[in-house]
């Protein structure tokens, strides 16, 4: 929320089991642009910290082939700290 200067009512909480897209970012037009990457943190983490200057690494790669990605809404009462989360993000 600060980092991108988006309001609470502006985030929407998904859940994505594959945990392939990282994040997705919808603009005005209604396009989605989504970061995808291997089930793994580093590459999105060095991507956070050193911005569009991209390493290079040797972590593996991302075949979008054989994999279903699927979205959910949060079950509010399987992540009852989410309504804390955004309690605070209002604060």
């Amino acid at each position: 929320m600060y980092l991108f200067g988006v309001s609470a009512d502006q985030i929407e909480v998904v859940i994505h089991p594959q945990s392939i897209v990282h994040s997705a970012v919808e603009f005005r037009d209604g396009s989605i642009i989504a970061e995808l990457g291997i089930t793994d943190m580093r590459r999105v983490i060095a991507y956070a910290i050193f911005g569009e200057e991209r390493l290079s690494n040797h972590l593996a790669k991302l075949s979008l082939f054989d994999i279903t990605l699927n979205f959910f809404k949060p079950d509010r009462e399987r992540f009852p700290c989410l309504a804390l989360a955004e309690k605070a993000a209002k604060m």
